[in-house]
């Protein structure tokens, strides 16, 4: 099994409708990784879910997930995920509905397709794992209707080197860069400078605006063409 996982390269795994995770039972994850509670794919290059009906998370929270050398990541069509890592028969505050959060790490990730995807309300949560998502270049979503926002306030640093970005009939999106906490007037003292190229905005019915004018000195679109 560690084997396995060690070598890894490519992974897709595509209309297998009785998946609800892709690693699961704690004998096999003991055994592959010495009874820790990390699983590490050092050589993954590209990860794909597609289509799987039941698939509810990667793996449970009790598990941090780290992909050190993943550059493309795609997930369409699963209807019951709510986030990458799921945390079912968690008893602590949940994290209910929010796609990424602090235990899986992508520090080298370059490109997210995520659609269909009905139950996410939010693709990142409030703390994510060290440097995770800091080399993201290109970010698509589509069909995600419980979505409200694409960036919210507290993470725009992280993604300073997007250049592309797409978002597609959304029905919930009322804000694509969330430049300020909801119902707060807070001005911040930090101004990022994003290089962000291209923004393709289609089919969103409940979108208000892309940012606020307000806080448009917060972040700077110096590169944005199209």
């Amino acid at each position: 099994m560690v084997e396995y996982l060690q070598q890894l390269e490519c992974l897709e795994i595509s209309e297998c409708k009785c998946i609800h995770e892709i690693i699961s039972m704690k004998k096999i994850i003991k055994e592959a990784f010495g009874n820790r509670y990390l699983i590490c794919f050092p050589r993954l290059n590209s990860l794909r879910l597609k289509r799987l009906e039941k698939l509810i998370g990667f793996c449970h929270e009790d598990y941090t997930v780290e992909f050190p050398t993943l550059k493309i990541l795609e997930i369409e069509s699963c209807p019951k995920l709510e986030g990458f890592i799921h945390n079912s028969m968690s008893k602590e505050i949940s994290t209910d509905a929010i796609f990424f959060n602090n235990k899986v790490a992508f520090p080298n990730l370059e490109k997210i397709t995520i659609s269909h995807l009905r139950k996410a309300k939010r693709i990142w949560y409030n703390q994510l794992h060290t440097s995770s998502f800091s080399m993201l270049k290109e970010l698509t979503v589509k069909d995600c209707d419980a979505l409200l926002n694409i960036f919210p306030h507290f993470l725009l640093r992280a993604f300073q080197r997007l250049e592309k970005l797409i978002v597609i009939d959304c029905a919930s999106v009322e804000e694509v860069f969330q430049l300020q906490a909801q119902g707060l007037d807070v001005e911040e003292k930090y101004t990022v400078d994003s290089e962000l190229k291209e923004v393709n905005l289609v089919c969103l019915p409940k979108l208000k605006h892309v940012w606020t004018k307000y806080h448009m000195r917060n972040i700077s679109f110096e590169s944005l063409r199209q």
